[in-house]
């Protein structure tokens, strides 16, 4: 179950030999981000980010009536109940002739239950709208809720239209923040999946500077195509002597994007187009000179346009 390219985690309740009850994770969960929870007949994941996602829930029956309800999260879901019933099989166990040979023999019937499933299931598309946001399920068979066996499957949806939008290539910047000297720090905000996984999420650096220097990405680019570069910077809490910086595509300084002075106060958002790039001449570098004292958020993102 490892290793597999997709956005997907499994989370197994079975019953470990000396262990006890516990829930196995399997699968891609750095990149789902599940967090599993039970508690009163109920068991939910929680999403650590918003979006779709598709539930799958699978229980065994324990050869008894079940469902499976969705509690939580029902607006967009395919289904919200499913049940499953136990059967009934007439089966004659007597068969008494009549005695002339001339009315219908007496038939004595046993009626038994049967339940056809060992194990069930349902699916549900859900959206998730807030971080930390619950998916809550209720499924309820012959086992008791101590013993109930179970196992979800998650996988999470991401709106690659949306994210890339007119962009053919995705981020060639995600690659890390470097800097020219111990000096200047580089800091991500928090840790993210591949970006191939999650074309819509933007990695934040934080950057303090105890010295003169550079700051920049050297991005597994391709040459001969057009490109666009999105830059965006916001000055961080605390900062007491923004200097400002000048960014650069390309390790020349002759393709400055923007220069931002120390009087910069508020969030900006920077795009730059580059057109067609001849054979051999590929961006190989963005980068930034900044100044000594300076403490700012960036983030940046360099597509291939056409």
């Amino acid at each position: 179950m490892h290793g597999l390219p997709l956005a997907w985690a499994k989370f197994e309740r079975k019953n470990v030999a000396g262990v006890g009850w516990r829930v196995a994770i399997s699968g891609q969960n750095e990149i789902v981000q599940g967090t599993y929870s039970e508690g009163s007949g109920r068991a939910q994941l929680a999403f650590a980010e918003p979006g779709f996602y598709l539930v799958v829930v699978q229980t065994e029956t324990g050869r008894d009536e079940t469902e499976i309800e969705l509690e939580t999260q029902t607006a967009l879901a395919i289904n919200t109940l499913g049940r499953w019933k136990v059967g009934g099989i007439v089966q004659p166990i007597q068969v008494v002739p009549a005695a002339n040979g001339l009315a219908d023999p007496f038939v004595q019937n046993l009626t038994r239950q049967w339940m056809p499933f060992e194990r069930v299931s349902m699916a549900w598309v859900v959206e998730v709208t807030a971080r930390n946001q619950p998916v809550r399920w209720r499924w309820t068979s012959g086992q008791t809720q101590g013993q109930h066996t179970g196992t979800v499957y998650a996988w999470r949806l991401f709106n690659y239209a949306g994210g890339i939008q007119k962009n053919q290539d995705a981020d060639r910047l995600f690659v890390p923040l470097q800097t020219s000297t111990p000096n200047i720090k580089a800091t991500p905000t928090e840790t993210t999946p591949n970006v191939w996984y999650n074309p819509v999420f933007r990695q934040w650096y934080l950057v303090e500077c105890n010295a003169a220097g550079e700051i920049f990405w050297q991005p597994d680019c391709l040459y001969d195509y057009a490109h666009e570069l999105v830059v965006t910077v916001k000055i961080a809490p605390g900062n007491a002597n923004f200097l400002g910086f000048k960014l650069y595509v390309d390790s020349q300084q002759t393709q400055q994007i923007v220069e931002i002075g120390a009087s910069y106060q508020n969030e900006t958002t920077y795009t730059a187009t580059f057109p067609r790039r001849a054979p051999g001449d590929a961006i190989t570098r963005v980068w930034a000179s900044v100044g000594n004292g300076s403490k700012f958020y960036i983030w940046a993102k360099l597509n291939v346009t056409d």
